[in-house]
């Protein structure tokens, strides 16, 4: 084949850039002291053999950039061999977003005031090694990972990723929370490059986290992928947080199968900053679902032995059982509990019962719309009022939902209701029609002392129009 020479002196872009990137003239050569981009770069060789001398890279006093090394084998990429002894990249990011419209400029971050990183890399894709590492104001990261021939065996691989102190609540502007570094560590190995057929294992470790004025202790998670499968198991105890994790799920299938184990033994969600009451809630969840129906899903999920403690008082939630059944057609979905019925019926996905619901009530604001639009087009304006996303085919569903008498609502989620009986609530809809039609039955409650006797409620959605009847006793 044929050798060539290229060589690039030292060269200095400033607004010619902006050429292909208009915007970067606006906001990046107006700069104070910018003096545009430097590089240069030296490659000899053949097609088949490239020899990078140097390549670099400079910017006005935030960036700089340095590579040089050897690629070989090209274009087969089964051949190709990779010799990069040196890379390296310096930035100061802190000053360079400084420098940026805070339209342009990421909102809740603090940059690190400098990185450093250089990395290595050589070997084939049947036998590789690499390694990089990272180093700033907020942390330093390192990284190591190989590919062998073990046997038998190709494309056997490990690879460990960590840093020993990082500043997650700086980088996060979250210091109060996260006031100090944590330890990040993760480790993997397996062999097989096609996700469909590899095999994984792989441990992620946390330390020396603090959290919400929390010292934790180390948490650790155990992940697999094997035969298209991925499973994950972890578990945890202190004095805030004990829990057992173990889930798998059908990552490469074409019906995914979700199975998951979730036993949270108790959690203090005031220690954990997600309530301000001192609330302990304890609970055991199991999912045995599939996922072979679009949008939607088959099979059961129970959430048993709940119960939560708050000021003294201990509640008891009831068992909570989901059974979901779907085809293309077809989706039903039952829950089951003391303290509530609730069925689902419809031709369409519960998922996009929003959207179906949108589409109904738009007819209420289309006059609307008109007056808006007049009253623009009157002022020598154009209105931009979005369309309502419109739904192919026709829809129906029915919903029936029955809340029982249990402590769960009186004493928790209610607490101003005295007392109650059943109450029943059913809505039905059919786009055909443009019929939306709702009952609800309350024989009796009492609400902040105030008694409700046979409460009715009937009203239909029809063509724009809407018909309702309420009947109350006191």
């Amino acid at each position: 084949g044929y050798n060539y020479q290229l060589a690039i002196r030292e060269s200095h872009v400033q607004q010619d850039l902006a050429f292909f990137v208009p915007a970067m003239n606006e906001y990046y050569f107006n700069w104070p002291g910018n003096k545009g981009i430097k590089m240069g770069a030296r490659l000899e060789g053949k097609l088949d053999d490239i020899r990078l001398d140097s390549l670099w890279m400079a910017g006005p006093d935030f960036f700089a950039t340095q590579l040089r090394g050897q690629i070989t084998g090209l274009p087969k990429m089964d051949s190709v061999y990779i010799d990069l002894p040196a890379f390296g990249f310096f930035a100061v990011p802190g000053q360079f977003f400084a420098n940026l419209p805070d339209s342009l400029r990421p909102q809740g971050f603090e940059f690190p005031e400098y990185i450093n990183l250089k990395a290595h890399a050589t070997g084939s894709m049947k036998d590789f090694d690499a390694a990089l590492d990272l180093r700033s104001d907020l942390g330093n990261f390192a990284l190591t990972a190989q590919i062998t021939e073990e046997g038998d065996r190709e494309e056997v691989f490990e690879g460990e990723f960590y840093t020993e102190s990082f500043d997650v609540g700086k980088l996060l502007q979250q210091t109060e929370t996260l006031p100090e570094p944590l330890a990040f560590r993760l480790n993997i190995n397996g062999n097989g490059l096609k996700p469909e057929t590899m095999v994984l294992n792989a441990t992620a470790e946390i330390d020396n986290l603090v959290y919400n004025n929390h010292a934790w202790d180390l948490i650790a998670f155990h992940a697999t992928l094997n035969d298209s499968v991925a499973s994950l198991q972890s578990n945890y105890k202190d004095s805030i947080l004990a829990y057992q994790l173990d889930a798998s799920y059908g990552a490469f299938q074409e019906n995914p199968l979700l199975q998951t184990e979730l036993n949270i033994k108790y959690v203090h969600l005031n220690a954990l900053g997600v309530t301000e009451e001192n609330l302990l809630v304890k609970t055991d969840l199991k999912a045995d679902i599939i996922f072979d129906a679009e949008d939607f899903f088959n099979g059961n999920i129970q959430i048993s032995n709940t119960a939560f403690a708050s000021e003294g008082d201990i509640y008891n939630v009831p068992e909570i059982f989901v059974q979901a059944f779907a085809t293309q057609s077809k989706y039903e979905i039952a829950l089951r509990s003391q303290f509530a019925d609730l069925d689902y019926r419809g031709n369409f996905s519960p998922a996009l019962l929003g959207n179906v619901l949108n589409e109904h009530f738009a007819q209420y604001y289309t006059a609307l719309e008109a007056a808006v639009v007049e009253e623009g087009e009157a002022a020598g304006e154009v209105a931009d009022i979005p369309e309502p996303e419109e739904l192919s085919g026709e829809q129906f569903f029915n919903i029936s939902i029955r809340l029982m008498p249990n402590e769960l609502i009186t004493e928790v989620l209610l607490r101003s209701l005295g007392r109650s009986d059943t109450l029943d609530v059913m809505v039905s809809y059919d786009s055909s029609l443009q019929a939306l039609h709702l009952e609800a039955n309350w024989p009796e409650a009492e609400y902040e002392n105030i008694e409700l006797n046979a409460l009715q409620v009937n009203a239909t959605s029809n063509g724009g129009k809407m018909d309702f009847e309420v009947l109350l006793n006191r």
